[in-house]
């Protein structure tokens, strides 16, 4: 069972409550698919990831790293997102997949990996990790990540040069 840890998270788990309902009162099957921390050089610079990629170019706009940066993300570069949902199956069933990297790494890695403009506050916190199970998509349509996070970093990092 999902239990919320912020309001954030409760509207994630009530938003897939809704469409579970709705598939099974009006019988209509439905793909409910939880992203993880996606990336691209395109990133829209409202949320960190695209305010990281933001900074890349914009040395005089830093982003702060809370936590010291030490949160475990899953990072999914953009083709392999494209790829997941690009196969929709042909399924009469309802289903909730996960769709990430099984690869962690830290926040700070990931920003310096991509050659973001950053700065460091807070007190680390190595508890704050947020990673997928892909083991269900993996086994029912043999997906997986094609883009480690060195290489897609590598091509966010080409695009910026």
């Amino acid at each position: 069972e999902l239990v919320p840890c912020n309001p954030y998270s409760l509207m994630k788990i009530q938003s897939e409550s809704i469409v579970a309902y709705m598939s099974r009162v009006r019988n209509i099957p439905s793909l409910t698919f939880r992203l993880f921390q996606s990336y691209s050089p395109h990133q829209n610079p409202i949320n960190l990831i695209g305010k990281l990629m933001y900074s890349v170019n914009n040395p005089s706009s830093p982003v702060t790293l809370f936590k010291q940066g030490t949160q475990l993300r899953s990072f999914l570069f953009i083709d392999d997102l494209i790829q997941c949902l690009s196969f929709l199956p042909n399924d009469e069933s309802s289903k909730i997949y996960n769709v990430g990297s099984p690869e962690a790494a830290s926040i700070q890695k990931f920003a310096s990996m991509i050659g973001a403009n950053y700065s460091l506050s807070g007190i680390p916190d190595s508890s704050d990790i947020v990673l997928p199970d892909i083991s269900s998509i993996t086994r029912d349509y043999n997906w997986s990540p094609r883009f480690s996070l060195e290489k897609g970093s590598h091509l966010v990092r080409q695009f910026f040069n």
